[in-house]
């Protein structure tokens, strides 16, 4: 078994490190390394957890709970956050839209798995996008991945360490980020990155990451 990594794009909006975010293609300009940045969090195989109907989360419902658990041990308490049937049908139409670029999942042949700043496909939301291969990983798996992050962000400075990625994280935890809605595309086949690949959308409602503000 291949243990691929978790491979997480920089999330869209103004980083924590202070770097300026890049309207045209809607990622974050940061340090080398962040815009596609592999998180080889060597987790454990996890069970399927295939998309469902946008009003009835069932499996993706454990990305309200995994973000729920971060949030209620950082800051004092964080407000909870909320499943939002909209969020949710507008995270899953990027990763079916993602699958359909791709041909196979493997998001790393695009300039940047992130929604555009305008158009068709224009952002309304925060975002956080994971990709994995090799394995099926579970949404505690994905939210493991962004919140291993922690460790390169200082609540102190507002700043992730040099070179490191850490708006994911601060993402998640964002306190007024309360509506969230995910989203999952999955492939199979021969022409697919070891044969099993995963491509993981979580929108955020109101968005994070805002310019000079923290987290909480």
């Amino acid at each position: 078994m291949v243990d691929a990594a978790v491979v997480a794009d920089a999330p869209q909006g103004r980083a924590p490190d202070g770097a300026t975010r890049d309207a045209g293609r809607g990622i974050v300009d940061a340090p080398p390394g962040v815009a596609d940045a592999r998180l080889d969090a060597r987790l454990p195989d996890a069970a399927a957890s295939p998309a469902t109907d946008a009003g009835t989360p069932g499996a993706l419902g454990q990305f309200v709970i995994a973000h729920n658990a971060v949030r209620a041990v950082t800051g004092g308490g964080l407000p909870t956050m909320t499943w939002d049937t909209d969020v949710a049908a507008f995270a899953q139409s990027w990763a079916d839209e993602l699958k359909r670029r791709t041909g196979n999942c493997d998001v790393r042949t695009l300039a940047t798995p992130h929604r555009p700043s305008s158009g068709e496909w224009q952002q309304h939301y925060g975002e956080n996008i994971a990709w994995n291969a090799g394995s099926v990983r579970s949404p505690q798996d994905v939210v493991d991945g962004w919140v291993s992050e922690a460790v390169n962000y200082s609540y102190a400075t507002n700043t992730c360490a040099p070179e490191k990625v850490c708006g994911h994280y601060t993402q998640v935890i964002w306190a007024a980020s309360v509506r969230l809605g995910c989203g999952v595309a999955r492939c199979d086949g021969p022409d697919v990155p070891y044969g099993v690949s995963q491509i993981w959308v979580c929108n955020y409602d109101p968005p994070g990451n805002i310019t000079s503000q923290r987290p909480y």
